[in-house]
């Protein structure tokens, strides 16, 4: 697999200032990405929320603690510096996150 090979709905892994995190692809372009980071901080930004057990399998495999809140919070972010880690979310989901969250990413950090 390529890790830089990615396609919205990937599962990726991203490292910038403020650490490693993990999170999905909803949107590219040339030079960033808009991504649903995963935290345990459910004040990242106003738009964050909590994720759903559905949602939750998808990262099962990569590092949940199962005895902790997980919060999506929408970012935009260079794509250089985001790296796939093999699952997806399919094509029907990703619309439906883009849709949830298109206000958070009209003033993303």
């Amino acid at each position: 697999m390529d890790r830089h090979n990615i396609s919205p709905g990937d599962i990726v892994s991203l490292a910038d200032s403020g650490g490693n995190h993990i999170g999905i692809v909803l949107s590219i372009n040339k030079d960033d990405c808009k991504l649903l980071l995963c935290t345990s901080n459910p004040y990242w930004n106003e738009f964050s929320r909590r994720l759903s057990s559905d949602e939750r399998k998808y990262f099962s495999n990569i590092f949940f603690n199962k005895n902790k809140a997980t919060y999506f919070a929408p970012v935009k972010r260079s794509i250089r510096n985001v790296y796939n880690l093999g699952g997806s979310f399919s094509e029907h989901r990703v619309q439906a996150l883009l849709n949830e969250f298109s206000e958070g990413f009209e003033i993303a950090c």
